[in-house]
């Protein structure tokens, strides 16, 4: 089966309809809505960002940056991470305005969800933020040198990030593929933020 039809048919749903190629990474179509947004987000150099392709161990690594940053605050760590820990372009994985038009009555979902970047900018640095965007598409004050946070970039074997992304996949992204063909996806690129 050919790859983009592929990628059609067993990964889009309500929340990912299409797919994108912007230099040279597969995002969700839903990312050039939020492009410019992106781009010219407002850094803080006291923060920290986790850049990681996803699947390669981003959550123990949040956690324990949010940890250290916080002097090991356990009570504070009690706070789902989504809360504490800011994933900045969340709202390209699960665009959920078709959702939310047609479900008025559980518009109740955290901010967090509804607009990762609105959530991300209410927020006081210094801040431990997720991204699974790659050194290209991080905001331009990031890309440009004007401001420098400290960032932690993760790499994990693609053999290994590759199940574990094909069950990440299944569980929570809608894919409705198999094994086989998600590897295909994966290989060629044609998965979320690849290639790895």
């Amino acid at each position: 089966m050919e790859l983009d039809k592929l990628q059609q048919e067993k990964f889009t749903n309500i929340f990912r309809k299409r797919y994108i190629t912007v230099n040279g990474f597969t995002l969700s179509e839903r990312y050039g809505d939020l492009k410019q947004e992106l781009d010219n987000l407002e850094v803080n150099e006291n923060d920290v960002w986790i850049c990681t392709f996803p699947k390669v161990g981003t959550t123990w690594t949040q956690e324990m940056v949010w940890m250290i940053t916080n002097n090991l605050d356990f009570e504070g760590g009690n706070v789902s991470l989504d809360y504490r820990s800011p994933f900045v372009e969340f709202s390209i994985i699960y665009d959920d305005r078709e959702w939310h038009e047609k479900n008025p009555e559980e518009n109740n979902l955290p901010p967090f969800l509804h607009d990762s970047i609105g959530y991300y900018k209410s927020l006081r640095s210094p801040l431990v933020v997720k991204t699974h965007l790659p050194l290209d598409l991080l905001p331009m004050q990031i890309r440009d040198g004007v401001k420098k946070p400290k960032i932690i970039y993760i790499a994990r074997d693609p053999r290994d990030a590759c199940i574990s992304y094909y069950h990440h996949s299944r569980l929570i992204e809608g894919f409705k593929g198999n094994f086989e063909e998600f590897c295909e996806l994966f290989l060629a690129g044609k998965v979320m933020y690849a290639p790895f």
